[in-house]
């Protein structure tokens, strides 16, 4: 049976902090028509703008969001309604009939609760008009989205969320608030990349380009290590470096992943970073985002070695997928030009594009004309892990169901391809001993040029962290005499 590998989030209590060769011309037709005109939407400058609307309900910003970033929490101190205000932190409607789009990820650990997602209009603190969006929350986080028209010019915006029955010790949480003004927006042309070229050679021999891609006689084998941590003392008990490692970041966290990407690169690991974006996926095709992107385009082309980057990885579920490849589209092009030694990737969780919905296959989701230097897919072994709430029994079979189809595509199109996560179960450690390294053998055979584990449990469905000691061995061994920069 396949299940799809996206992680998700067991309780609102317990969040990580988490939270892919040649070159075609940029699209220059239109892209998104909207505009981003609420600030602090995702809560990276703590309660500003935002306030509670009862005086049993208390409103904190807590490090629990979607991807590892801020989220706002409701509680209340007795059961009963909640409230959530914005405060003068949305633009002015400009005219009479201004169109918009309202946004939301909402979740809680009370399945069900119901609410609603207002749009509130007024004039000299008088009401003119309410919109309004019925919700749910569930565990998992789920977005709200609703269309709303304005009745008055130079009216005051703000929204709302009301919840009509919030259990004491219970929560909701919610983050990235947008509100999107409807305009017109198109994608700019920038300078043709500088073309790839050798930047030098791996610890076995194997030629790596400026942007970190390996020949085909390479991958890199490496890890991500809890929620962030430093994987030094990890590698020094197994006395190698990790080829490869993921870390996970907010969108007010650039100048953190620099210097983490900077350590990475002393320490001769080749840093695969992801982001969450500072806006919306519309907001950003519309180029809200593009000073944030270029901001952080240069600072990493200052770095001195390859670094691979990632925007809003596994997007299946999170919103309307077409505009998350119009970002793609947008931004890509930016980051290339920008920076030399940057590999644009994008990462999903190969479930989908292989076993899912028609509109996640990689011919649908990827962006067409736009140069894509590697795809990365998400793909855990799921013997021992809970699937559809039993207990799975048969061994995963990465090599056939994901490593064979995601080669063959990527040949096609020219790119490289590598697994982002993956991990296994301390069942399938003990019934398989020879699984890490096999599975390595078999992406490396087949062109992957990394194979990334997931060593940790944040955000996790099974325990994936390499926690017992046939796990710990297991992984040693894998990686001995793997190839590093």
């Amino acid at each position: 049976m396949h299940t799809r590998p996206k992680k998700v989030m067991a309780t609102v209590a317990v969040i990580p902090v988490i939270a892919s060769l040649a070159f075609i011309a940029p699209p220059t037709g239109a892209a998104s028509n909207t505009q981003q005109t609420m600030s602090n939407g995702g809560f990276e400058h703590g309660r500003t703008g935002w306030a509670s609307g009862t005086a049993r309900t208390r409103a904190t910003v807590v490090k629990l969001g979607y991807h590892g970033g801020s989220a706002m929490r409701l509680t209340n101190r007795r059961s009963g309604p909640a409230i959530l205000n914005s405060r003068s932190n949305v633009a002015r409607s400009p005219r009479a009939g201004q169109r918009y789009t309202i946004t939301a990820l909402v979740r809680s650990n009370q399945p069900g609760l119901r609410g609603r997602l207002v749009l509130r209009e007024t004039a000299n603190g008088r009401a003119v008009k309410n919109t309004a969006k019925a919700f749910r929350a569930y565990r998992s986080w789920h977005r709200v989205s609703m269309a709303a028209t304005t009745r008055r010019a130079g009216t005051q915006l703000n929204v709302r969320f009301a919840v009509a029955r919030l259990a004491k010790r219970k929560a909701l949480l919610i983050d990235n608030v947008g509100v999107l003004k409807v305009l017109g927006g198109s994608t700019p042309n920038y300078p043709a990349p500088l073309p790839d070229r050798v930047a030098g050679k791996l610890t076995n021999g194997c030629a790596y380009t400026t942007r970190g891609i390996p020949g085909s006689c390479a991958a890199y084998l490496g890890s991500a290590y809890g929620g962030n941590a430093d994987p030094t003392p990890w590698e020094n008990s197994m006395t190698q470096q990790l080829g490869v490692r993921r870390t996970y970041y907010g969108a007010s966290q650039v100048d953190k992943a620099v210097s983490v990407a900077k350590s990475d690169l002393a320490k001769r690991r080749l840093p695969w970073i992801s982001f969450k974006l500072p806006y919306s996926w519309p907001d950003m095709v519309a180029g809200k985002g593009d000073a944030w992107v270029r901001d952080l385009s240069i600072k990493l082309s200052k770095l001195d070695g390859p670094v691979w980057l990632a925007f809003h990885h596994e997007p299946e579920g999170d919103g309307d997928i077409k505009q998350w490849t119009a970002m793609q589209a947008r931004l890509a092009p930016m980051v290339r030009s920008l920076a030399s030694n940057v590999a644009y990737s994008i990462v999903v969780t190969g479930y989908d594009q292989f076993f899912g919905a028609d509109q996640y296959s990689l011919n649908n989701i990827m962006p067409k004309n736009t140069k894509i230097d590697l795809l990365g897919i998400d793909v855990y072994q799921r013997y021992g892990a809970p699937v559809n709430g039993k207990i799975k029994t048969t061994f995963s079979n990465l090599d056939r169901d994901y490593f064979a189809p995601t080669s063959a595509w990527a040949k096609a199109h020219d790119m490289a391809w590598g697994v982002a996560e993956t991990g296994y179960t301390d069942k399938a450690a003990e019934d398989d001993p020879s699984w890490l390294s096999t599975t390595y053998n078999q992406l490396k055979a087949r062109g992957g040029v990394a194979f990334t584990y997931f060593n940790s449990n944040l955000n996790s469905t099974a325990n994936w962290e390499l926690g017992t000691a046939a796990k710990k061995s297991q992984y040693t061994a894998a990686n001995r005499s793997k190839p590093t920069l």
